[in-house]
């Protein structure tokens, strides 16, 4: 009987808008597509960890996203790639990291954007 079988920990969050905090866990780098688990996530918070880098597609898949945090970190530089298919942003927060230079046209898929931090 299928309806007895163990589910992971994802099955149970797959289908549920989620605002996902993970704050203050000393996070150094978000590979690729890493956040698949859950493709309905609205907001996501990585504010105040280590985070140096993040691969060009650790966001690839989460088209639903509207609201990124990714404040008090230690990036120095961010993809032009990397926000490509964040067509519904409409909140970025980068503030607080060692970023010198922005990619120019790095938002340009973002027409929806409002604030940017």
């Amino acid at each position: 009987n299928n309806a007895n079988q163990s589910k992971s920990i994802g099955d149970h969050f797959r289908n549920l808008d989620l605002f996902v905090q993970i704050k203050n866990k000393l996070i150094s780098s978000l590979q690729d597509f890493i956040l698949d688990f859950n493709l309905n996530i609205i907001e996501l918070e990585l504010s105040n960890n280590q985070i140096e880098h993040i691969s060009t597609k650790a966001f690839q898949s989460n088209l639903n996203m509207k609201i990124l945090r990714l404040n008090l970190n230690k990036l120095h530089s961010l993809d032009k790639k990397l926000f490509n298919n964040l067509t519904n942003l409409i909140g970025l927060y980068i503030n607080q990291n060692k970023l010198k230079k922005l990619e120019d046209n790095i938002f340009i898929d973002q027409k929806n954007l409002l604030e940017l931090d």
